[in-house]
């Protein structure tokens, strides 16, 4: 049987960097990076070694269309002492569910972040509008995300939340002026589920603007 340690002597097989975000109790794994390991048999928890060859055991949800870092994650948050900033973090991929960790740079440019993250603002590559919640009844979206929910024909979304919940929504429209796109009986159980209310500032942000139907939905602290 091969040791863990002879296999971290290995070359690096694949990687991706994601964020820490201070109160958020999971971390945001790249979904390319699944898809282009996809014939590999990723375990619920993967083992990551760090810098100071310190392991952790961190649980994966098993999601590949919103793959997070779950269980663990706070006990690596406070190993670091990184509660309260926004911090890169650096996963690479050795092969057999075994990984080496490394806390980046301290991020303030949320433009750097990549495109897959929730937080990241990359331009040209992600499509977002910042909006304050009138009613938890529903949700109209703004004309540049109509257009591209119109151009796209998305007949769906999934909105994405806190702690990684997600709810599939069905898309109304109105063209009696210009493409108009709202949810309606969804949206108000994503309220109560993300314990949103009438004055809150939320962002809402696709994924990616390359044909993603994933909608991350978060609120913005004033």
């Amino acid at each position: 049987m091969t040791s863990t340690n002879n296999l971290l002597q290995n070359q690096v097989i694949g990687s991706f960097k994601t964020l820490h975000v201070p109160n958020e109790p999971y971390g945001e794994i790249d979904p390319n990076f699944l898809k282009q390991f996809h014939d590999h048999d990723f375990q619920c928890t993967w083992k990551l070694q760090d810098e100071q060859r310190k392991y952790h055991r961190i649980m994966f949800n098993g999601d590949f269309s919103h793959p997070l870092l779950t269980k663990g994650w706070n006990s690596l948050r406070s190993y670091y002492g990184m509660e309260d900033e926004h911090f890169e973090i650096e996963i690479a991929y050795y092969g057999q569910n075994l990984f080496t960790i490394k806390k980046g740079q301290n991020i303030v440019d949320t433009s750097i972040i990549p495109n897959f993250h929730s937080r990241s603002t990359t331009l040209d590559q992600t499509l977002y509008f910042d909006h304050t919640i009138t009613s938890k009844s529903f949700l109209v979206f703004n004309a540049d995300m109509s257009k591209y929910i119109d151009k796209n024909d998305f007949n769906c979304l999934v909105l994405c939340g806190k702690k990684g919940k997600k709810i599939d929504a069905n898309i109304e429209s109105d063209y009696l002026e210009l493409p108009s796109c709202y949810i309606e009986d969804e949206w108000k159980t994503f309220c109560t589920r993300n314990k949103f209310k009438i004055g809150d500032r939320v962002r809402i942000k696709f994924a990616s603007v390359n044909q993603s139907h994933m909608v991350h939905i978060f609120k913005i602290i004033l």
